[in-house]
C-alpha cells in the first residue's frame, strides 16, 4: 500500500521522506495550510528554471509549478518525474549556472514551454 503525504495526501514513493508537492517532511509538525506561505521555496524548487531565469518568483516559475502541482502530480510518470527531479534537479542547475550558453538556450525552452501552457487554456 504506498504511503501518503501527511499534510497534501501526495502519493509517496519508498523511501521518500520529503513530499515533492508541499515539501512537507513526514513526521513533523506543519501548521495549517492557510499559515503556509505559499511564496516560500521549500518544497516548491524549480532549480533549472531558477538558474536559467534568475527569479524564484517569475511568472514563469509560477507557470511551471502550477504545471507540477495540477497535471505532473496526478499522474504515475509525473510523480515519477517529480521525484527523479528532485533527486537531480539542483546538480543540474548548478552545472548549467556557469554555462551562459547552456543557460540561454534552456531559458528559451523553458519560456517557450511555459508560453505553450499559458495559452492552452
Amino acid at each position: 500500500m504506498a504511503k501518503h503525504c501527511e499534510n497534501c495526501g501526495t502519493a509517496l514513493f519508498r523511501g521518500q521522506t520529503v513530499c515533492p508537492n508541499c515539501g512537507h517532511t513526514q513526521g513533523t509538525y506543519i501548521p495549517p495550510k492557510s499559515n503556509i506561505n505559499q511564496n516560500n521555496s521549500s518544497g516548491r524548487q524549480c532549480f533549472v528554471a531558477t538558474v536559467a531565469f534568475g527569479n524564484p518568483n517569475c511568472d514563469e516559475l509560477n507557470i511551471l509549478r502550477d504545471f507540477r502541482d495540477s497535471n505532473l502530480s496526478k499522474s504515475y510518470l509525473g510523480r515519477r518525474f517529480i521525484f527523479w527531479y528532485y533527486l537531480h534537479g539542483e546538480k543540474l542547475a548548478k552545472w548549467i549556472e556557469n554555462k551562459p550558453i547552456i543557460k540561454n538556450f534552456t531559458r528559451s525552452l523553458l519560456k517557450a514551454f511555459t508560453l505553450l501552457l499559458k495559452n492552452r487554456d
